[in-house]
């Protein structure tokens, strides 16, 4: 399962999306301030490696993290 750590009005999340849809690939949205909070997120690019990440979205497909330049290294 892929997960895009996202925020409201984020047009590269927009786009991870419709790209991860039209590959077919499932995922889950968690959204900034309501799914999770800044500190959560944090800690999850030390666990995924992506400690210098500093935009939006943040892709994690088991326990690998992907910035939407990587999106095309999901399968």
């Amino acid at each position: 399962m892929v997960t895009i750590f996202s925020k409201t009005n984020c047009a590269s999340c927009e786009q991870a999306k419709n790209v991860l849809k039209s590959r077919g690939i499932e995922f889950e949205v968690k959204v900034l301030d309501k799914d999770y909070h800044m500190e959560e997120l944090m800690d999850k690019l030390e666990e995924v490696g992506l400690t210098g990440f500093r935009t939006f979205p943040l892709i994690v497909q088991n326990g690998k993290g992907f910035t939407f330049n990587m999106i095309n290294d999901i399968q």
